[in-house]
């Protein structure tokens, strides 16, 4: 039952996020983003990205990379954001259920995958999707790290969700906040 459920919520998610994509023009944050990724090649999108200080990398070059299979029309370039967006449900559901239960992690998700926040985003040809990606990955490392797994994840998916977007450093800040605040209690959490 909840697999099936689950799979449900999944499947739904996914067709809010692809239904009639390709319907709207871009609008001017699209465009921007559209124009760096479609007509530049990959020097000149690099120095681009070097010289232009809010504008974050990554996005751009899996935008690059993943054009010549999408394509360049408002749907093909909108679609790398709805796969990264529906991969973010699935981190979701992960997470919630390391973190409280299969029942409760179904619940999360559900109420990702239906927010018209997240579909909204996940439907744009902008860097929001990859960032509730990183920043969904990021939280669930933190977890595993903090009882003793391997930090690897939290520290990866960090550095991507900073080269998606800079403000997503404060969310790494606040982690380590919350480490310092329980230096007295878990001592070996500080040294790991």
């Amino acid at each position: 039952m909840k697999r099936l459920t689950l799979l449900l919520i999944l499947l739904v998610g996914f067709f809010l996020r692809l239904h009639l994509l390709g319907r709207e023009s871009f609008w001017l944050d699209e465009a921007y983003s559209w124009g760096w990724v479609v007509n530049t090649n990959w020097l000149t999108l690099w120095s681009a990205l070097q010289e232009f200080s809010d504008v974050t990398p990554l996005f751009y070059v899996v935008n690059k990379l993943l054009l010549p299979f999408f394509g360049a029309s408002e749907f093909g370039f909108r679609l790398p954001s709805v796969f990264i967006g529906w991969l973010a449900l699935a981190v979701v559901y992960r997470l919630g259920r390391d973190m409280f239960g299969s029942w409760q992690a179904i619940l999360a998700v559900m109420i990702v995958a239906f927010s018209p926040f997240t579909i909204w985003h996940a439907r744009d040809a902008r860097p929001y999707a990859l960032y509730l990606l990183f920043g969904a990955l990021t939280l669930w490392g933190f977890w595993k790290a903090e009882r003793g797994k391997s930090w690897l994840m939290f520290v990866a998916s960090s550095m991507a969700g900073y080269l998606t977007n800079y403000l997503s450093a404060l969310f790494t800040y606040a982690q380590a906040a919350y480490i310092f605040s329980r230096f007295k209690i878990q001592p070996t959490l500080f040294r790991q």
